[in-house]
C-alpha cells in the first residue's frame, strides 16, 4: 500500500513538473551540480561510530537539513566550519525544545545550561529527540563540542553566547502559550532571530563581510523572523499533531476554542481570515530582509543568505489563500526549489522572485475580501520589488474589495518635456487622455539648435493648436535663404509667400511647458527617469517608468509610454536599432546688433573651409553656427579664438565681421554635436519614440522641429477618438508600429535633404553646381525650397532635383570638350552618387 502511494505521488509530481519544463531542467541541473542535496546514502549512526568528528558534523548537517547543508558547504573556508557547527548547536537546541516527551522542568533546565555543556555532559541528552537523525545528533553531541573547541576563540564565544540567549528564551516559552503578536515575535526571535544575529557576527568575525550600518542586530533579527514565521504557517498540521502550538492566540482565538479545531468544522472564510493575517504579519519583515541582503558583498555569503529568503517568499506565496494547509503539508514544487537554488546570485534575482511571488499572492487574493493589513503589506512589497506587475496590483486591490490609490496610474507617460514631449502631452490631454509629463531639468536650458522653424513646421504647430507658444518670444520672420560663397550670393525665397520663424529655443519651450501646466489632464513631474518598468519583468511589454524625484523614487504606470528625451536619449538603444553618428560639431555664438547681408533670411555661408549658418533669433541678436569636422569638439580658449579670428573672420561677409570679432573676444561659446541616425523597428511593446529620440539629421536645414511636430501630428491622427482602453493593447501596439513607419516615410525627404545638402555644400564641385542651379530661379529654386521648408515631402521630387543639379552642371563641362572637363564631369557625377546613395540606403533599407 505504501509503495502504491509513493508511486501515485511520483506520478503527480511528474504531471505538475510537466507544466513547468524549466523546472524539470533545473532539477536535472541540480542533480548534476555542486549544489545537489545528496544525503540518501548517509547512515548517521555508522558515521558516529567510525568517522572523525568533523566528518560526522558535515554528514549530520546533510541529514538534518539538506537545503542549508548545500549552501553551507560552498561558504569560504573558515566560515564554512564555523557556520556548520553553529547550525548543529542550534539544531540540537531545537531538538531539546521540540521533544514532546520531556518534562517541562527538565526541558527548561537542559535549555538554560545547554551552552555550558562539555564533552562529559552529553549523557543527559540520551534519547532526546522526536526523529532518528535528531536523536543521533544529540546522543553524539560531544563530537560537535570537540569541533567547536577547535575553532578560533572569538568564534567559540559568539556561538556560545548566542546559544545561551537562545536556550534562555526557549526555556521562557516552555509550557507558556503564545498569546499575542508580541509573544509571537519574542518566541521567533529566540529560535530564529538570534540565528540571524549570530550568523552576522560570524560573517564579520571571519572577515568575509565588513561591518555595515544596514546589517545590524535589528535587520538580522528580521531575517530570522521571516523564515521562522513562514515555517510556522507551513507546519500547522505537523505541529498540531505533535501538540506544539505556535500560532498566536490573538489571531485565531476569536474564531475557534482551540487551534486544532481549524483542521475541520470551521467556515472557510474564518480560515482565510486567520491565514491572511499571519501572512501579512510575516510580510512586514520583508523590507528589512531586502536591506540586509543589499548590504552583503561576498557572493557566497550572499547566496547563503538569499536562497532561504527566496524559498520562504515562494512558500508564503503558495500558502496565501490556501486552506489546504489545515489538512496536509504544503510545500513549493521541487523543481521550483531547484530553480531558486541554482539561479539566485544577485539582488536582481532576489527581486525577481519576490516580484513573482507578489503577483502570485495578488492572484490568490483576487475575488474575495482581504484584511486591510494584507493589502498594505502587498502594496509595500510591490513598491519594493518594482517593476513587478503594477497593473496586477491595482487590479488585485480592486478585486480584494480594498482601496488602493491610483495616483500614479495614467493613460500615457511622456519622458522629456522638450518640443516633442510637450506637444505630444498637450495633444493627448486634449484628446481626453490622462498624461504624466516627466522632465529631469526644472529649468529650460539654453540650446544652440532648434532655433529656426521652417514653414512646414509652423503649419504643424498651428494644426496642433499650439500657436500660443509663439507669443511674446521676440520671434523673427524668415522669408527665405541666402547661399554665400566668396563673391557668389544666391537668394532663394520660400515659395507661395510662406514664412518661417527664428527665436530663442528656450523661450518657445517655456511657453510650451506653461501651456502643458494649464492642461487639467497633465501632471508635470520633475525627476530623472531611471528605468522603464516591464510587466512581467524581463518581458517586452513596457508598463511605465521609475522616476527618481529628489531623494525618493516613484513609479508611474501607463499603457502607453512615449520616450521624447532628445538626442542623448538614455532608452533609445533598448527600444530600437539605432546607431547615432556624429558628423561634426556646431560651435555657436550670438552676434549682438549685427546687420545681416539679407534681412529676414537664413544664411548658409561657406567661409575659411567651414560651413556657417547665420540667422536672427531676436530683434537684437543673430545666431552664427560654425561647422567643425568629426572628432573632438572645439574647446573654448585662446587657441580657438585666435583660429577663428585668423582663418574665419576674413572670409565672412563684411557686415558680419565686426560683430563676429566682438563675440569671439567675449568668448561665450557653446558647442553641440551634429547627430545623424534613423531608428528602426521597435523592440518593445507599449512604447514609442518621438522627435530627436527617434531620428536626427544634420541641423543645416533646420528640419528637426518640423520632423518632431510631424511625428506628433501623426500620433494624434492615429489615436484620436480612442483611449488606451477602447483600443486595447494589441491595437495600440499596431498603431505605434504604424507611427514609426509613417515617420520614416513622411520625414524621409527631410532626412535625405539635410545630410545630402550638407555634403553638397562641403564638396567644391557639387557646391558650385548647386549655386548655379538655384541661381537660375523658377522651378529650379521654388521646388527645392518647398522641400527644404517641408511644404513638400516628395522623395522622388527631391531625387529628381538632386540629380538634375549634377547633370546640368555635367553638360556644361562636357560642352568644353577638353580632357580636364571630362575628368571633372566624371568626378562630379561620382561625387553626386556617393552623396545621395548612402542617404537613400539609410532611409529605405
Amino acid at each position: 500500500m505504501a509503495k502504491a502511494n509513493n508511486e501515485a505521488k511520483m506520478v503527480r509530481e511528474l504531471l505538475i513538473h510537466a507544466t513547468h519544463p524549466q523546472e524539470l531542467k533545473a532539477l536535472w541541473e541540480l542533480k548534476h551540480s555542486a549544489y545537489r542535496a545528496d544525503a540518501e546514502g548517509i547512515d548517521l549512526r555508522q558515521s558516529a561510530r567510525h568517522d572523525d568528528d568533523l566528518t560526522f558534523c558535515f554528514k549530520a548537517l546533510r541529514r538534518v537539513s539538506r537545503s542549508f547543508a548545500v549552501v553551507i558547504m560552498h561558504l569560504p573556508e573558515g566560515l564554512r566550519e564555523a557556520v556548520a557547527v553553529f547550525y548543529l548547536v542550534c539544531r540540537a537546541l531545537d531538538t531539546v525544545e521540540d521533544d514532546p516527551e520531556l518534562q517541562p522542568v527538565l526541558k527548561q533546565e537542559l535549555l538554560r545550561c545547554f551552552h555550558q555543556f562539555g564533552v562529559g555532559d552529553v549523557a543527559v541528552l540520551r534519547g532526546v529527540g522526536d526523529k532518528p537523525d535528531y536523536r543521533t545528533l544529540v546522543n553524539h553531541y560531544d563530537k560537535v563540542l570537540r569541533v567547536l573547541a577547535g575553532l578560533p576563540l572569538p568564534i567559540q564565544e559568539i556561538i556560545r553566547e548566542v546559544a545561551a540567549r537562545m536556550g534562555a528564551g526557549m526555556a521562557e516559552f516552555t509550557g507558556r502559550p503564545i498569546r499575542t503578536i508580541e509573544d509571537y515575535d519574542a518566541y521567533c526571535h529566540y529560535v530564529a532571530g538570534l540565528v540571524g544575529i549570530g550568523l552576522t557576527r560570524l560573517f564579520e568575525a571571519t572577515g568575509c563581510e565588513r561591518p555595515d550600518p544596514a546589517r545590524n542586530e535589528d535587520t538580522a533579527n528580521h531575517m530570522g523572523l521571516f523564515l521562522q514565521k513562514t515555517n510556522i504557517i507551513r507546519d500547522y498540521l505537523e505541529d498540531v499533531v505533535s501538540r506544539r502550538y505556535f500560532w498566536p492566540e490573538e489571531v485565531w482565538k476569536p474564531y475557534a476554542g482551540e487551534l486544532g479545531a481549524l483542521r475541520n468544522g470551521m467556515p472557510r472564510s474564518a480560515k482565510l481570515e486567520i491565514l491572511d493575517r499571519l501572512v501579512a504579519d510575516a510580510l512586514r519583515h520583508v523590507p528589512h530582509c531586502l536591506n540586509y541582503l543589499e548590504s552583503l558583498r561576498h557572493p557566497q555569503v550572499f547566496r547563503f543568505c538569499a536562497i532561504p529568503q527566496v524559498m520562504a517568499v515562494a512558500t508564503l506565496a503558495t500558502l496565501t489563500g490556501h486552506t489546504g494547509v489545515f489538512k496536509r503539508e504544503i510545500k513549493i514544487r521541487k523543481g521550483l526549489a531547484a530553480s531558486l537554488m541554482l539561479h539566485t546570485h544577485t539582488m536582481d534575482d532576489v527581486r525577481r522572485v519576490f516580484a513573482r511571488s507578489t503577483r502570485q499572492m495578488l492572484k490568490r487574493c483576487s475575488g474575495r475580501a482581504v484584511p486591510p493589513v494584507l493589502v498594505e503589506r502587498l502594496s509595500e512589497l510591490v513598491a519594493l520589488t518594482s517593476p513587478a506587475g503594477p497593473h496586477l496590483l491595482f487590479k488585485g486591490l480592486k478585486q480584494m474589495g480594498a482601496g488602493g490609490s491610483e495616483d500614479h496610474r495614467y493613460d500615457a507617460v511622456v519622458v522629456g518635456a522638450g518640443l516633442a514631449g510637450c506637444a505630444a502631452a498637450i495633444t493627448l490631454a486634449r484628446l481626453g487622455w490622462q498624461v504624466a509629463l516627466v522632465e529631469k531639468q526644472p529649468r529650460v536650458p539654453e540650446r544652440i539648435i532648434g532655433e529656426l522653424m521652417q514653414p512646414g513646421g509652423l503649419d504643424m504647430l498651428h494644426s496642433l493648436g499650439l500657436s500660443e507658444a509663439l507669443q511674446d518670444i521676440d520671434a523673427q520672420v524668415i522669408t527665405g535663404y541666402s547661399l554665400i560663397h566668396g563673391s557668389t550670393d544666391v537668394v532663394v525665397p520660400y515659395p507661395e509667400g510662406k514664412t518661417g520663424l527664428a527665436f530663442h529655443h528656450k523661450r518657445l519651450l517655456e511657453n510650451l511647458r506653461a501651456l502643458a501646466a494649464r492642461e487639467p489632464r497633465i501632471r508635470l513631474i520633475t525627476g530623472e527617469v531611471q528605468e522603464l518598468i516591464f510587466s512581467p519583468p524581463h518581458s517586452h511589454q513596457v508598463e511605465g517608468v521609475y522616476v527618481q524625484t529628489g531623494e525618493e523614487g516613484m513609479s508611474f504606470y501607463a499603457p502607453l509610454t512615449i520616450v521624447a528625451d532628445g538626442a542623448f536619449s538614455r532608452f533609445r538603444a533598448a527600444l530600437c536599432e539605432a546607431t547615432p553618428e556624429v558628423t561634426g560639431h556646431f560651435l555657436g555664438l550670438i552676434l549682438k546688433e549685427a546687420p545681416l547681408p539679407h534681412s529676414s533670411h537664413g544664411h548658409v555661408v561657406v567661409a575659411g573651409g567651414h560651413v556657417c549658418l547665420v540667422y536672427p533669433i531676436s530683434s537684437t541678436e543673430t545666431r552664427i553656427l560654425i561647422d567643425f569636422p568629426p572628432g573632438a569638439p572645439p574647446r573654448p580658449g585662446a587657441a580657438l579664438s585666435e583660429y577663428l579670428l585668423t582663418h574665419l573672420l576674413p572670409a565672412l561677409p563684411s557686415v558680419l565681421q565686426s560683430p563676429f570679432e566682438r563675440a569671439v573676444r567675449e568668448g561665450a561659446f557653446k558647442a553641440m554635436p551634429n547627430h545623424r541616425f534613423l531608428a528602426k523597428t521597435l523592440k518593445l511593446k507599449g512604447v514609442c519614440l518621438l522627435g530627436d529620440a527617434f531620428s536626427m539629421r544634420h541641423p543645416l536645414t533646420g528640419g528637426g522641429m518640423t520632423a518632431a511636430l510631424t511625428d506628433v501630428v501623426s500620433l494624434r491622427q492615429l489615436l484620436e477618438h480612442h483611449t488606451p482602453y477602447t483600443l486595447g493593447r494589441m491595437r495600440l501596439q499596431k498603431r505605434l508600429r504604424r507611427l514609426m513607419k509613417r515617420s520614416r516615410l513622411v520625414n524621409g525627404a527631410l532626412n535625405i535633404l539635410a545630410d545630402a545638402l550638407y555634403q553638397t555644400v562641403k564638396n567644391p564641385l557639387m557646391r558650385e553646381a548647386c549655386l548655379h542651379y538655384l541661381g537660375k530661379g523658377g522651378r529650379r529654386a521654388s521646388e527645392p525650397m518647398a522641400l527644404l521648408s517641408a511644404l513638400n515631402r516628395s522623395q522622388p521630387l527631391l531625387l529628381f532635383h538632386f540629380f538634375r543639379v549634377a547633370l546640368e552642371e555635367a553638360v556644361i563641362y562636357l560642352r568644353q570638350g577638353t580632357p580636364q572637363a571630362l575628368r571633372t564631369t566624371f568626378h562630379l557625377l561620382r561625387d553626386a552618387w556617393c552623396i545621395i546613395a548612402p542617404q537613400m540606403r539609410r532611409q529605405w533599407l
